[in-house]
């Protein structure tokens, strides 16, 4: 059993290195089309017969932060488009996901807002005039945590299970994926995915004109179901990862907001508001954490913690530091601390995710 053991390590590492080199080749000739699908297939392959790790291991272990991001690009495309052969045709499946921000004037229940989304995801409505005949919608609506947190092998085998149910029956009645139980609060901002998938015989369409009408049918069946709603966002790019992060990013930066004005409301002189950002994990997955001090003492009840992007975390802390800084929030004057967390809390149950939390770095940056 430990020669077995061993065998299959030995393997992951092989795969791993092979992924490595070829990510290098692709970005010293970045003009090569074949390179790029080679390394696609490449990594398609890995996930189908190896799962995640040979992936997340190449992406952890190499030093160059472009390779790192050539590799999770490649993981991402292959686990989110997929193509099969069927009755001696090819199908072409891509699984995408349409974000929904919405706010409200005042804060209301989590129960409540689910309850307006309940045929939010009725595709013969959704789809009606968007010129999307080969894409379905399916009925379930899905939180940041039910997509962010599935491996590519289980984003792959999804997608292929969407071309065998294809859009006969609108995407049938289940979802090819486990929703969480929602947490119950009071909000004035909400964050929900619907989950789709375009079918082609072909190649795949990708008309921006498309994705307008889409997004338009999707906010005015929102508007519909939950009319109190001040402002409604929608973000559908046609794949699967964009919208998950830009909608993530979206409901942050006015959570963020809310947590200023609250702080504010304590009574509170904005002057005297300062924050620092710590930011920790490591390549597969990343969260900050704003900790906010007035004259010099820490609020500690008022910290708020966000996931980041993969691989983005510099352009994160960036992007959060900039809103922070537009809500008049002034600079914690803390030096930079580094401090490396327990080596055993590190690969928590890393085969099962593409997104797992593996605690690294502790960084507090000042603002």
């Amino acid at each position: 059993m430990r020669g077995a053991g061993s065998a299959k390590a030995r393997a992951r590492s092989a795969s791993a290195s092979e992924l490595l080199a070829m990510a290098a080749q692709v970005l010293d000739h970045p003009e090569s089309r074949l390179r790029r699908t080679a390394l696609a297939h490449a990594v398609a392959e890995v996930i189908r017969t190896q799962g995640d790790e040979p992936v997340l291991q190449a992406i952890e272990l190499v030093p160059d932060l472009r390779l790192a991001r050539a590799i999770r690009g490649a993981a991402e495309s292959a686990c989110e488009e997929v193509s099969t052969i069927h009755s001696g045709s090819e199908h072409r499946a891509r699984l995408f996901s349409v974000a929904l921000v919405a706010r409200f004037t005042k804060p209301i229940t989590t129960q409540e807002f689910d309850a307006g989304l309940a045929a939010i995801g009725d595709s013969a409505r959704l789809l009606a005039g968007a010129q999307h005949a080969s894409a379905f919608v399916w009925p379930q609506v899905f939180c940041f945590d039910d997509l962010a947190r599935l491996s590519f092998s289980d984003m792959r085998h999804g997608t292929i299970m969407a071309i065998a149910a294809r859009a006969w029956t609108n995407g049938g009645t289940t979802a090819p994926f486990p929703i969480a139980a929602r947490a119950q609060r009071r909000s004035a901002t909400f964050l929900r995915y619907l989950l789709g998938c375009q079918v082609s015989s072909g190649t795949m369409p990708d008309h921006r004109s498309d994705r307008a009408l889409l997004c338009d049918c999707v906010r005015s069946a929102l508007r519909r179901s939950v009319a109190a709603a001040r402002e409604v966002a929608v973000i559908y790019t046609g794949h699967f990862y964009e919208p998950l992060w830009q909608g993530l990013r979206a409901y942050h930066r006015h959570r963020l907001g809310e947590v200023v004005r609250a702080i504010g409301a304590l009574g509170l002189p904005s002057s005297e508001l300062a924050a620092s950002i710590a930011a920790t994990g490591d390549r597969t997955e990343m969260a900050a954490q704003v900790s906010f001090f007035v004259r010099s003492k820490p609020l500690g009840q008022h910290a708020y913690r966000m996931m980041l992007e993969p691989l983005a975390e510099k352009e994160s802390v960036a992007r959060i530091e900039a809103q922070l800084n537009a809500l008049g929030v002034k600079r914690h004057a803390a030096t930079v601390e580094t401090r490396r967390c327990e080596s055993e809390l590190r690969r928590v149950e890393r085969s099962r995710s593409a997104h797992r939390v593996l605690p690294g770095t502790w960084l507090t940056i000042p603002l």
